[in-house]
């Protein structure tokens, strides 16, 4: 079977060879035609409507080589991977323009990568021509161990999987960050002769979307083995992999509690909870009587949250509201130890969690001790003799 696409007339035409699998159907393209267009345009499994030639050339190694099961035709997979590349672009671009380039290197990619070759990068992505970025092509979760996505050197091809894709349907940030993973893991495989220490994948990631990326998580990642073997196609070919859960920083039992600073001003704790990770403990501790407030949000599923007593077991009040709807607590606390358990409901779900608690002020009252005493508080004009004061809360200060 052949197709020729559209064309907009000699000028603006490029031609390529390229055979793809869509669906189950086997869809060879012989000699077909493809306009000029960004790169992330293209989106096999249907064509886009024809759009005017930009200046962005069309390159078929950006293709997505989809081989879907019948479970996995949902058409909102093909825009999503295509948003989610044009995503990808715009983040190497403004990496690229980034006056720290290469101390943003530095952090995933170690401080002996090859410059010449960084810059070549950069180069060709500030021009707007992404047709260095490997091939990508969805297999099965268990081919690349179970993992939501992959790097392969020896193939240099982006391996994505399609569970991943059919679960994550509506949720761009999800792809776009997949994807970006095994854009650094690529990066790395051009520009360091041996493998980067840690995830190098994520951390890239994580620096070019902005995310927080604190020295614990840091670390955390630096110490992280993300090298496994694929089975694609009958072949073992060596891979680098995205993490199959995020990274845990809040530990699944009281007595493991992350232990945390909770003070006048709000404090966020990002993390994750979900079928691998059913508890996130918290434990603070208040000098003072205080007015305590808590925000679980950033949900993408349904995740609640208790606030348990000193002994981490009796629970003092909880927030269970629906879906991705955000939770919240607030109440007075006396001094004391406190936990926190966050926990998923149904899915999984990254979190950011928000706590405060603002010691709560003195009142002081002050009363006439006989008949000629009087204060203005009771609205008659103030007349020696004795009072009582009375200072009630915070004593201490």
């Amino acid at each position: 079977m052949s197709e020729t696409l559209p064309t907009y007339g000699k000028n603006s035409l490029t031609s390529a060879n390229i055979p793809f699998t869509v669906c189950n159907q086997s869809l060879e393209i012989t000699q077909g035609i493809f306009p000029q267009r960004e790169a992330n345009s293209l989106l096999l499994g249907g064509m886009q409507e024809p759009a005017p030639p930009t200046n962005f050339p069309f390159h078929s190694s950006g293709l997505l080589a989809a081989n879907f099961p019948a479970s996995v035709t949902d058409s909102s997979l093909d825009p999503l991977t295509g948003e989610a590349m044009s995503g990808v672009y715009k983040a190497l671009t403004a990496f690229a323009t980034a006056p720290n380039f290469t101390d943003q290197m530095n952090v995933p990619f170690g401080e002996n990568w090859d410059k010449e070759k960084a810059k070549a990068l950069k180069e060709e992505w500030l021009r707007g021509n992404f047709s260095n970025i490997p091939l990508i092509k969805v297999v099965s979760s268990g081919d690349i161990g179970g993992a939501n996505g992959a790097f392969g050197t020896a193939t240099n091809t982006i391996y994505l999987s399609k569970e991943f894709l059919a679960q994550n349907a509506r949720r761009l940030d999800a792809l776009t960050g997949v994807l970006l993973e095994e854009v650094g893991h690529f990066i790395d495989a051009q520009v360091n002769q041996l493998d980067a220490p840690g995830d190098e994948g994520e951390i890239f990631a994580a620096l070019v979307q902005g995310k927080d990326l604190n020295p614990e998580k840091l670390q955390v990642l630096k110490a992280e083995d993300d090298r496994a073997i694929a089975l694609i196609e009958g072949q073992e070919i060596s891979i680098e992999q995205q993490s199959v859960s995020p990274i845990d920083l809040a530990p699944n039992t009281p007595p493991t509690a992350r232990a945390v600073t909770v003070g006048s001003t709000s404090t966020t704790w990002s993390d994750w909870v979900g079928p691998q990770d059913t508890n996130d403990y918290y434990r603070f501790t208040l000098a003072n009587s205080s007015n305590f407030s808590l925000t679980l949000n950033g949900l993408s599923a349904d995740a609640d949250v208790h606030l348990l007593d000193s002994t981490g077991t009796t629970v003092l009040q909880s927030s269970t509201n629906g879906s991705t709807t955000a939770e919240s607590i607030s109440r007075t606390l006396n001094p004391g130890a406190y936990y926190v358990r966050v926990y998923p409901y149904s899915g999984s779900t990254n979190y950011n969690l928000s706590m405060s608690a603002v010691p709560n002020r003195p009142a002081v009252t002050v009363s006439a001790q006989d008949a000629n005493a009087a204060e203005v508080i009771s609205g008659q004009p103030a007349n020696p003799g004795i009072y009582r004061i009375s200072r009630t809360g915070i004593t201490t200060a």
